[in-house]
């Protein structure tokens, strides 16, 4: 579990990089920025969100430095209680993934 200290009080408080994407496939440029981010943050994993493509939750290799990121699609074409659904199961994954170290 990540945790980082708030700006408002310096209290710990758990942290996660989430970006979202309007492209079905991860480009580089995302994994790089992605990189830099949880770099930056002293985060061991990423989660980058894309509005189409294949379901479910891919783990991206990047390296052999320990970063973990994670792609997770959100069909914004799809009926509101499927999207709804769909965002349940990306909260409850990017969650478990920070809970455990995996996702």
């Amino acid at each position: 579990m990540h945790y980082l200290p708030s700006p408002r009080d310096g209290a710990l408080r758990r942290a996660v990089a989430l970006d979202a994407k309007f492209r079905t496939e991860p480009q580089r440029d995302d994994l790089y920025q992605m990189t830099a981010y949880c770099v930056r943050l002293g985060l061991t994993e990423g989660h980058l969100v894309y509005a189409s493509g294949r379901p479910g939750v891919v783990e991206v290799p990047v390296g052999e430095g320990g970063l973990r990121i994670y792609r997770h699609v959100v069909g914004l074409s799809r009926p509101w209680r499927d999207l709804a659904a769909d965002i349940d199961a990306l909260a409850e994954s990017v969650d478990t993934a920070r809970g455990r170290g995996i996702a």
